[in-house]
C-alpha cells in the first residue's frame, strides 16, 4: 500500500472518528429544535436580570446587591469569617454562605463573592481576599419576599458598615433609596 494513500485513509477516519464524538455528545445534551431555542439559552447576567426587571412591573428573578471594600486590598477572608459567624451566616452550597430562616434550613439570602467564580475557599482563608461581595436572592423561592428583601438590605448595610465597604446596586452604582423602593415595588 503507498504511504500518500495510507495518510489519506488514516487522516479520513480521523475526521470520521472526531464528527462521531462531536455528534455523539450533541445527541446525548438534545438537538435544539429552532433558531427561537437557541436564543432562550442564552444565559444573562445576575446584573442583567435585575436592570431589565427594574425597569419593567415585572416581578423580578433574582435580586442582588453589591458590599465593595473601600480598601483596595480588598476584604480580608479571616475577618470575612468573624462577621459571617457574627451575622449568622452559615457555608454551605455552591462553596458560599447562606443566611438561614431561624429554626429551619430555608434559605433566605446568600452572599458569594464579587469575583468569578463567585466561591470561598475551603482550605487556605488567610491567603483570601476579595474586592466585594455580592448578596442576593430570589423572591420567587421564599415565602414573605418583601420581608427577606427589607432583612437584606439592611444586612448589606451593617455588613458595609462593619467591613468598611460600600453597597452598590446589581448596575455597580452606589445604591440610593430611591433603587431601593424601585425594586421592592417590583417584588412579588
Amino acid at each position: 500500500m503507498d504511504k500518500d494513500l495510507l495518510r489519506i485513509i488514516l487522516i479520513g477516519l480521523g475526521v470520521v472518528l472526531i464528527l462521531g464524538i462531536y455528534l455523539w455528545d450533541r445527541m446525548k445534551k438534545g438537538w435544539p429544535q429552532s433558531n427561537l431555542e437557541l436564543s432562550k439559552q442564552e444565559p444573562k447576567f445576575a446584573e442583567e436580570i435585575v436592570e431589565d426587571q427594574a425597569n419593567t412591573s415585572q416581578s423580578v428573578d433574582l435580586v442582588q446587591f453589591l458590599v465593595v471594600s473601600r480598601d483596595p486590598e480588598g476584604f480580608d477572608g479571616n475577618r470575612l469569617m468573624d462577621v459571617f459567624a457574627d451575622l449568622q451566616l452559615e457555608f454551605g452550597n455552591m462553596k458560599i454562605f447562606h443566611r438561614h430562616q431561624l429554626g429551619t434550613d430555608k434559605v433566605q439570602f446568600s452572599v458569594a463573592t464579587m469575583t468569578e467564580p463567585g466561591i470561598f475557599p475551603e482550605e487556605n482563608i488567610k491567603a483570601f481576599r476579595t474586592p466585594g461581595l455580592a448578596v442576593f436572592f430570589q423572591p420567587s423561592c421564599v415565602a414573605e419576599p418583601h420581608t427577606i428583601f427589607d432583612e437584606m438590605v439592611n444586612f448589606c448595610c451593617e455588613l458595609a458598615d462593619i467591613l468598611n465597604g460600600e453597597v452598590w446596586d446589581a448596575e455597580k452604582q452606589p445604591l440610593t433609596e430611591e433603587t431601593v423602593r424601585s425594586i421592592r415595588q417590583t417584588l412579588l
